[in-house]
């Protein structure tokens, strides 16, 4: 029995074929992220200096913290709803992803608000420093798409459009922020 790989057992094997052709598709996105991310970074550091740059980070690693946070694992919930026979069959069942979006536009409005008014509390006294309030006050506009860009991320997932995951999560969020 011949157990080499050949391209016409991956022909026939529609699943094979289907894992590997995704695996690459993720592959290049996340090349093409982190090129894209790399290059921000070089503008940034070229053009305003690598202070600049730190509070950059700061301000992207803080957005990331508090949409995780305050998503309230609503993006995972979405994957296990969609992947989930009993619940999605071709049509929900419920009309779960309105609540979702429902909720995460309440707690996103919540947090943006809460972030412009405290920026100037947040950047003197959790971080010490004073030039971080523009940030966060610029950041404070931004949490509204990031959350819904977090909820949509795991509706690709959950649906398995995983060329749109991988573009919306690898290539337009460095392209973007």
């Amino acid at each position: 029995m011949n157990k080499r790989f050949s391209f016409l057992k991956l022909k026939e094997n529609y699943d094979l074929s289907e894992i590997l052709l995704n695996g690459i598709s993720t592959f290049v996105f996340k090349i093409t992220g982190l090129l894209l991310a790399y290059l921000v970074m070089l503008l940034i550091t070229r053009t305003f200096g690598s202070g600049l740059f730190g509070r950059y980070s700061i301000a992207i690693a803080f957005s990331q913290l508090l949409v995780l946070i305050f998503t309230f694992g609503l993006p995972v919930a979405i994957i296990r709803l969609l992947t989930d026979v009993d619940h999605f069959d071709k049509q929900p069942k419920t009309n779960f992803l309105k609540k979702v979006m429902t909720i995460t536009l309440i707690s996103s409005v919540i947090v943006s608000i809460s972030l412009f008014f405290l920026s100037e509390i947040i950047a003197i006294h959790l971080f010490k420093d004073k030039s971080l309030i523009v940030y966060f006050k610029i950041l404070s506009y931004f949490i509204i798409p990031l959350m819904f860009h977090e909820v949509l991320l795991n509706f690709f997932r959950g649906t398995k459009e995983f060329k749109k995951y991988n573009l919306f999560m690898f290539v337009y969020l460095h392209y973007c922020f």
